[in-house]
């Protein structure tokens, strides 16, 4: 695994490190607000309610777990 680590006047400022496809989809997705906040937001209304949706509806676009559209979060 490749890193550098770029500085400013002799004080580190950043590190760069390379990552696989995977891992880079995986920061895509958890640091965006509005996917972390959806996430949050499902997650406290699955510990109120303890309704769950059924994978195959959320593939399909069917589930109704807080939101028309369970898929819209992009």
């Amino acid at each position: 695994m490749s890193k550098s680590l770029p500085t400013s006047r002799g004080k580190p400022i950043a590190l760069i490190q390379r990552i696989g496809e995977e891992d880079l989809e995986d920061h895509i997705f958890y640091s965006s607000p509005k996917i972390r906040r959806e996430i949050e937001r499902r997650w406290q209304r699955y510990l109120k309610d303890g309704k769950t949706v059924p994978i195959d509806e959320l593939i399909e676009g069917r589930g109704k777990a807080g939101s028309p559209h369970m898929n819209s979060c992009g």
